[in-house]
């Protein structure tokens, strides 16, 4: 990669390559590490590429600093996210014990090039990269280990008074943000909670047609004030509200659906969608 970029021959290539890191964001690499991700982007519709390389055998231990780091897998095969371990001052954590105990966010997002969107996976595949979001410095541990059963995040039955949530997808041009969440849980606070609170993913993808999220200015203002997921304390009052905030590529309709809402929030809640620019609102659960 250093060659190319010295010799200029990058810039008539149909591709290009960049890092990421929280100082600088985006950059051209000139070398390549074990466990890094990279961005591939095309020019044009397909691309051919081979590479002489060896897939990993053995545990990698990643250093990561506070804030978005970009991962690959070192592997010739697919690693279950819920399997995976961190290492904070000699101790051992799994993700999600990792995020109670305010070190991590316990999601891996990445990025759909068909779907123009980010996505929360499961599982880490092979030639994909990831942003995890690491709270403080630590080393993750990731393990050449087939994937295993996919745990579920918690015992909470959702759809109870004490464990709800609602999805809200945002379509524009057929491509769909589909992270955008609310709901309550009787372990959350109004606060950030790693837990059940995700940061928006890093910003500068031009490729993302619309974007839809919370604005929460004092939650993480080292790391990010827009916010995909805001899950909060168990309601007591009668009513409370939300405010999402859409930001779209280009001017065009954007289609809000909830198409879970039956499924997923208590059956004695009313909801109601308002914009306050037209002064309307609806009742999703009659639309």
């Amino acid at each position: 990669v250093a060659a190319l970029i010295e010799a200029g021959i990058i810039d008539d290539m149909p591709w290009d390559l960049f890092a990421f890191d929280m100082s600088t964001s985006y950059y051209r690499p000139e070398e390549l590490f074990v466990g890094n991700g990279y961005m591939l982007t095309m020019f044009q519709d397909e691309l051919e590429m081979s590479f002489d390389c060896n897939a990993g055998t053995e545990q990698v231990d990643w250093e990561l600093d506070f804030g978005w780091n970009l991962i690959g897998v070192p592997f010739g095969q697919p690693l279950t996210v819920a399997n995976q371990t961190v290492t904070h001052e000699g101790n051992p954590y799994s993700i999600a014990t990792a995020a109670d105990a305010y070190l991590c966010v316990p999601i891996f997002y990445s990025w759909s090039a068909v779907d123009s969107a980010y996505l929360i996976a499961n599982t880490l595949d092979v030639w994909e990269s990831y942003y995890f979001v690491a709270l403080d410095t630590m080393d993750l541990n990731l393990f050449p280990a087939p994937p295993g059963p996919v745990p579920t995040a918690s015992d909470d039955v959702p759809g109870t008074f004490d464990a709800w949530e609602l999805t809200i997808t945002a379509t524009m041009d057929g491509k769909s943000d589909r992270l955008t969440t609310i709901g309550a849980n009787v372990n959350a606070t109004d606060g950030f909670d790693p837990v059940y609170d995700y940061p928006e993913p890093p910003n500068g993808n031009i490729c993302q047609v619309v974007n839809t999220y919370f604005h929460e200015e004092d939650w993480l203002p080292d790391l990010s004030q827009n916010f995909c997921r805001d899950i909060r304390e168990q309601m007591v009052e009668e009513e409370d509200s939300w405010t999402m905030q859409i930001s779209t590529i280009r001017p065009g309709d954007v289609t809000l659906t909830w198409d879970e809402i039956f499924n997923t929030t208590p059956a004695g809640y009313e909801f109601e969608v308002c914009n306050p620019s037209s002064e309307q609102s609806i009742d999703p659960r009659a639309v």
